[in-house]
């Protein structure tokens, strides 16, 4: 209240910063109530109002002082009240109290008066009203209008407020205007989440797992040959991509190799068993149909890793509930076709039942269970590729130096037989480069487009094939 007391204290009132014409209509709404506290009729105001009323009634004869200073509007001193006199000498309320009341407007026009003469007419009587009706003239009801308006305004504001305030009001620590909201009791953790917090949380589980599978896991199958070694590695062999202490068979820097034993025999009877009888002609064609199209769902694309370890995986998940999956192949992996669906029915089980140009179907099985697939350990990072030898050599085997330096300056200035493109099907390039030997002695491939990776396995697959 330290505002009520400073403009009490040097007779100063707040003002608002409005437009011309909303000034010009306030003025008119407190002339009207000062008017009507100089009547004494204020039955219907409520008590700060009133003050206020009386005190703009009293100090305020004029709302156009020329020294007004914003935000403060400084009125005109009056002079000091008389003192109050006893309770006994003191007026009733109806006489208004010590406020003089002004007289009343009086007209000797003979007609009655109304808002409108030519547009109404006194023998037509009204139904209703839209304003109830108060015993009072015209400026009175005007003012109390307004003032009315205030009253609704400040209800309406209180309202909000208690409406927004926090339940509690008797909490010390309640912190306006922000609202605490009841505090609810924690819900209990479910077991399935607490068991996998206790299991999958950590890096290093209680005890590694273990796999059945009967061959050494690998990065990739495909793009790799166990037959040669590396000269070094480019990251030490203690760090298996599997994460430590998660499985059981040790890591080399090349592969986790598998125990040896029968193991192979018994995956083999294994498999046969679960393929079951071979499908027929109508039952092949008929999942064929529903799977080679390049909008099924159940597709995976095998890219320049080639059918690498954690796609295993990937197509155990989805014969869950497929019984074929469509493999869709890009990249240097399809030089070799023949190399990927070897190791895709040999690491994972099934059979392949369709193969045109990258596009492979392979089927899960007549006896394939969900329930009982091979646990397969994820690998978890990809592991830095070994160091070979080098595949290119200053002197080709066979020949002397001037004559592979002729050679090679003889493929260079020949035109290429082919342009590759960047994760393309190569398909066709092992067939038309044999045609190609069979009239020329070297022959030229343009593998700008290709990166520097993807030409070094390009060389060794041709070389090879």
């Amino acid at each position: 209240m330290w505002h009520y007391k400073y403009m009490r204290k040097n007779n100063v009132l707040p003002t608002v910063h409005t437009s011309p014409h909303e000034d010009a209509i306030g003025d008119k709404v407190v002339e009207r109530a000062a008017a009507a506290v100089g009547k004494g009729e204020l039955g219907r105001i409520k008590p700060p109002f009133k003050a206020l009323a009386r005190r703009l009634y009293h100090r305020a004869p004029s709302f156009s002082d020329p020294d007004d200073d914003p935000p403060f509007t400084r009125l005109t001193e009056c002079p000091p009240r008389p003192a109050s006199k006893p309770a006994h000498a003191t007026k009733k309320k109806n006489q208004g109290g010590s406020i003089k009341q002004p007289e009343l407007v009086r007209s000797d026009l003979p007609f009655n008066f109304r808002y409108s003469y030519s547009k109404t007419d006194p023998a037509w009587r009204p139904i209703g009203f839209q304003r109830d009706l108060v015993d009072l003239d015209g400026a009175n009801a005007l003012a109390m209008e307004g003032m009315l308006a205030l009253l609704h305004m400040y209800i309406a504001i209180a309202r909000r407020l208690n409406h927004h305030r926090a339940p509690p009001f008797s909490d010390p620590d309640d912190d306006p205007p922000f609202t605490r909201l009841a505090e609810r009791p924690p819900r209990a953790p479910s077991k399935k989440k607490k068991e996998e917090e206790d299991q999958g949380g950590r890096i290093r589980p209680p005890e590694p797992a273990s796999s059945d599978l009967p061959f050494d896991f690998r990065y990739s199958y495909s793009e790799t040959d166990p037959a040669w070694r590396p000269i070094g590695f480019r990251e030490p062999t203690r760090f298996s991509p599997f994460g430590p202490g998660r499985l059981d068979r040790p890591w080399d820097g090349v592969a986790a190799a598998a125990a040896r034993g029968e193991g192979a025999g018994a995956a083999a009877t294994s498999r046969e068993e679960v393929l079951g009888e071979p499908l027929a002609e109508e039952e092949v064609a008929q999942l064929v149909e529903r799977y080679r199209h390049s909008d099924c769902s159940r597709q995976i694309n095998l890219g320049k890793g080639g059918v690498t370890h954690n796609m295993i995986d990937d197509i155990h998940n989805h014969w869950k509930r497929a019984e074929a999956v469509r493999i869709k192949c890009l990249g240097v992996p399809t030089l070799d076709m023949d190399n990927i669906c070897f190791h895709l029915e040999d690491k994972t089980g099934g059979k392949v039942i369709y193969r045109n140009i990258n596009i492979l179907i392979l089927y899960r099985g007549r006896n394939y269970d969900p329930k009982q697939r091979p646990q397969i350990p994820l690998m978890l990072w990809k592991p830095l590729a070994p160091i070979y030898p080098r595949l290119v050599q200053n002197v080709a085997d066979g020949l002397t130096f001037e004559k592979t330096k002729e050679l090679r300056n003889t493929g260079l200035n020949s035109s290429p037989l082919m342009k590759l493109t960047r994760n393309g099907v190569y398909v066709n390039v092992v067939d038309r480069v044999r045609e190609a030997f069979k009239t020329v002695e070297v022959v030229r491939l343009d593998c700008s487009h290709v990166g520097s990776s993807d030409c070094k396995k390009i060389g060794v697959k041709l070389r090879v094939c």
